[in-house]
This record gives structure tokens, sequence and C-alpha cells, in this order.
């Protein structure tokens, strides 16, 4: 009797922790799409934000050992500069799974972001030109601080983002750099008054550089997302006219349908020569390649099922 009560209450148990993950599961999915929904507006939606920050809250409270909402909120966190919290729940999110790869990056995409430059040897709040400070001090400490930079930015991925979470980091990086030169280039501009501003150049030109660079991803990222966009809508288009031309009917449906696909060869050839313009070989531009050899796929075949059935008009000719 105390066996089978036993076992009973083990069944329960199992189907409660069960409907615990099947809840979890559910929870997670719909603040993970919510989050892409607030990324892809630029935080604009501010319901998908409420709907996400509610899902993985809703998470922690039924699971705290779960690390993707320590992750998601976290790296939200991180977004709107909350950087104390931001690293709290990334820490705890790489406790609790030290596997996952995005943590470790992200930790050092935030320790960037977090890093304001301090100086010892004078006092930011007052004007530089009402202070006397030891000029060499001040010149080894800006040294130091564009040096430490120049580390930080190396240390953390620079190639270009297919996904809109990626292109965000990407941003807050660049505004990481232009609030770190905001405090720095003034102190520069100082110095330059007292040593060889070639000299001054020189020393800010690596990290300069870099963030050139992060611009030029940055842009090219968004390039690479919007055509990857394009090339979805397309491929989706495509293959509703594949439905189509099997339901033709007429000489006349033809006719129209053969300008469609004239029509669709010449998006064919612009969206070829985007791909071919953006020249290299880093991992977004492979993935891209491949979406376009996808759609090409969609077109062969919409071209090979128009043949067929144009058969049953044969005074249809494709000029294409």
């Amino acid at each position: 009797m105390q066996s089978q009560h036993f076992n009973q209450l083990a069944q329960e148990a199992q189907s409660l922790a069960a409907e615990r993950e099947d809840l979890l599961e559910i929870l997670y999915q719909q603040g993970k799409s919510a989050f892409q929904r607030a990324l892809e507006s630029g935080f604009e939606d501010k319901l998908a934000l409420k709907e996400s920050g509610d899902a993985f809250f809703r998470m922690l409270q039924q699971d705290e050992e779960d690390y993707r909402p320590h992750l998601f909120l976290g790296y939200f966190l991180m977004l709107m500069d909350d950087y104390d919290q931001s690293e709290a729940f990334l820490k705890r999110a790489q406790e609790l799974n030290a596997e996952t790869k995005e943590i470790p990056h992200l930790l050092k995409t935030l320790a960037e972001q977090k890093e304001l430059p301090q100086f010892k040897s004078i006092n930011l709040s007052q004007p530089l030109d009402r202070q006397k400070p030891d000029l060499d001090l001040l010149y080894s400490e800006c040294e130091a601080l564009i040096q430490q930079r120049f580390k930080t930015v190396s240390a953390a991925s620079c190639s270009s983002a297919l996904d809109p979470a990626e292109l965000a980091t990407l941003k807050n990086r660049l505004l990481g750099l232009e609030r770190f030169w905001e405090i720095v280039q003034p102190v520069l501009d100082f110095l330059a008054f007292h040593f060889d501003p070639e000299v001054l150049e020189n020393l800010s030109a690596p990290l300069r550089s870099q963030q050139k660079q992060l611009i030029g991803v940055y842009g090219q990222s968004e390039q690479l997302i919007q055509l990857k966009k394009e090339l979805g809508q397309a491929t989706k288009a495509i293959s509703e006219e594949l439905k189509k031309v099997r339901s033709l009917r007429s000489q006349k449906d033809f006719e129209h349908f053969e300008e469609t696909l004239e029509k669709i060869y010449d998006q064919c050839d612009h969206f070829a020569d985007l791909v071919d313009s953006l020249g290299n070989q880093n991992p977004a531009v492979i993935t891209l390649e491949k979406g376009y050899e996808r759609l090409i796929k969609f077109v062969s075949q919409l071209q090979s099922e128009w043949e067929s059935q144009k058969t049953r008009f044969p005074q249809v000719q494709l000029s294409c």
C-alpha cells in the first residue's frame, strides 16, 4: 500500500516537473520573440520590451537556476547602459552554465563599455585651463588609458553581423568609444599646447583606426541585415508565384505572368550585384550567399513549372 502511494506521489511530482518545463519553454519563447521585436524596432516598441521583461522575470520566479533569463536580462540591461545590474545577471548566467559561448563575449563587451577613463593628475569636473597638473604624468595617464582601451577593443569580436542583437551590441561598442573620446580628447587638446601634436596624434591613431573599422563593420552589418530581409521576402514572394503558375488558365494569364517572371529575373540580378559588391568572405556574407542560392533555386523551379505549363498555350513565347 505504501509502495503504491509512493509511486502515485512520484508520478504526480514528475507530472508537475514536466508542466513546469513546458511553462518555462513557453515563457522563454515568448520572451525571446518579444525581445527580437524590440531589437528590430530599435527599442521603440515599448510593448515588446514589457512583454520580454515580464516573460523572463516569470521564468526566474519559476526557476532561478535557469541561466537563460539571466543571460537575456543581462544583455538587455547592458544595452540600456545599466552596467552593474547587467554584470550581475551575466555572471550569474555564467555560474549556471559556463559552456555558453555568448556569455564571455558579452562580459568582454560589457567591460569595454563600462570602462570609463579616470585621471589622477587632474579633476575632470573643473576646467583644465584652471589647473596646473604634472604634464608628464598627465601624458603618461593618457597613453596608458588609450593603450588599455585599444587592448580591450582588440579582444572583442569585430565582424559583420546578420542578427539585430549583434548589431545592437556593435552600436553600443561604438557609443562606448564615443564616451571614451568625450573624456580623453579634451585632455589631448590641452596637452597639444605643451607637446608635439604629431606625437599625440600617433598616440591616438591605433584606437581611432579601430573605431573607424567598427563604424565600417556597423554600416556593412546594417546593409547585410536589410539584404537578408529582402532576400527572405523575395524568396517567399517567388514561392507564392510558383503556386500561381500552376493555376494559369488562359493565354492572357500567361502573358501577364511572363512580365512578372521578367521582373523576378531583374530582381535576382539586383541581388546578385549586391552580394558580389560585398566582396569578402566573412561568415555573414557567406550566409547571405546561401540565401541567394536558395532564392535562385526557387526561381529555377518557377522557370521549370512555367515551361511545363505553357505547353498548353504553344503560341506564348518566353522572352526573358
